[in-house]
């Protein structure tokens, strides 16, 4: 799920000068190239997964709702609740890790980890895994990862408090989208990791003063202070939509039901990293559906794979989404860099748009692509980022 904030004013711009209507982003990720053009139109997001779904809701979506109420006393009095009795059942390794943090004594805390709850490890807490109806998911599934226990009880303790107020408001998706976009934000920021999911870091001599002062943090502040922001964000209009479906697929459903945007743009993944592996653990606040979880980096069985990251299946998945789009009537904006995984490179995506669109744009800008933590190298890349643009 990567970002254009660098670039999207300038997409965001040509995309304004050359299209009318309706505004959809197939791809919409963290929806940036949509804030461009919030204001102006009616834009419509789609993620395949319901992470990036439920923040294009959050931000996207206008909120009639007169029920919702933060600094409901509901809200805090569910969250103390079931705070303690988490704190109870773990009561032992919580105190244990609460006073080790406290005094910042690595070789302990390392120690520690070999005791957290953890449902693989244990018959009961395996049971409560499968029955899942405890609320303590990720107490459970993370502790001593990217989280502390203390953070984990938090962490479940706001998704418990969550699910009972919005109890109060039926259908009212959009309160609900801003409370799990809140703890989501939440968890980026207390989270023991480089920036994202693929990997939590494990204590060592190096790192230590990092992963005790992440594992400290508390959440439930981080949490509140996201949800103000979300809540005092830009009016936005009733028209705007919100999909989580393959991108492919979404325009095939289009056409059978005869909607048709004004403008598509598309900023498919490029490389053969599936942005899933960094993002497991959002999706997992989302759908709190207790996953079977693997690896170091308690992976969700099961995450999405896409075509565009698969260097056999790209071009097909490419071919087949401009011509979904050409049959939509729609103007098409396309967003690859130079370095993809499509063979043939950005020549080949050209060639694929000038056969189904007669009239052809190409726009460069010289962009620093992520890497993900560097993973591969240096932790970004300046590469070429082009725009290609089909109008019928």
């Amino acid at each position: 799920m990567g970002t254009k904030r660098q670039l999207a004013p300038k997409i965001g711009s040509i995309i304004r000068d050359r299209s009318t209507g309706p505004f959809l982003d197939v791809f919409s990720g963290l929806g940036t190239v949509a804030g461009q053009l919030a204001n102006d139109r009616a834009v419509w997001l789609n993620d395949v997964s319901a992470f990036g779904a439920t923040v294009a809701n959050a931000l996207y979506v206008k909120n009639e709702c007169e029920h919702c109420n933060f600094g409901d006393k509901i809200f805090y009095k569910n969250y103390e609740t079931h705070c303690r009795r988490l704190k109870a059942r773990f009561q032992r390794i919580y105190d244990l890790e609460c006073y080790l943090l406290s005094e910042g004594n690595l070789e302990i805390i390392e120690a520690l980890q070999s005791e957290m709850p953890y449902y693989k490890a244990n018959n009961e807490l395996h049971d409560s895994w499968l029955n899942k109806y405890d609320y303590n998911l990720f107490s459970i599934g993370y502790s001593g990862t990217y989280f502390s226990l203390s953070q984990c009880i938090q962490i479940d303790s706001i998704r418990y408090a969550i699910d009972k107020c919005i109890r109060r408001c039926v259908g009212c998706s959009t309160c609900l989208s801003q409370y799990l976009t809140a703890l989501c934000v939440a968890a980026s920021k207390t989270s023991n990791s480089t920036g994202h999911f693929a990997q939590y870091l494990t204590p060592n001599s190096r790192n230590a003063r990092r992963v005790i002062s992440q594992w400290r943090r508390d959440v439930l502040s981080s949490f509140e202070v996201a949800l103000a922001e979300l809540r005092g964000g830009s009016p936005v209009f009733k028209e705007n939509k919100v999909f989580c479906a393959e991108a492919n697929e979404l325009l095939s459903n289009f056409r059978a039901l005869g909607q048709s945007p004004g403008a598509i743009y598309a900023d498919p993944p490029y490389t053969s990293d599936h942005y899933s592996r960094y993002y497991h653990v959002f999706e997992t606040i989302i759908k709190y559906d207790y996953p079977n979880l693997s690896g170091k980096g308690r992976y969700r069985e099961g995450r999405f794979s896409s075509d565009f990251s698969i260097k056999t299946k790209a071009e097909v998945a490419l071919s087949n989404l401009v011509s979904n789009a050409a049959a939509l009537g729609s103007t098409f904006f396309l967003s690859y860099p130079s370095n993809g995984v499509i063979p043939g490179g950005i020549e080949k995506c050209i060639a694929l748009v000038s056969q189904v669109f007669a009239r052809t744009e190409v726009f460069t800008f010289d962009y620093a692509h992520s890497t993900m933590g560097a993973s591969k190298g240096s932790s970004r890349n300046t590469v070429q980022e082009n725009l290609l643009i089909g109008r019928l």
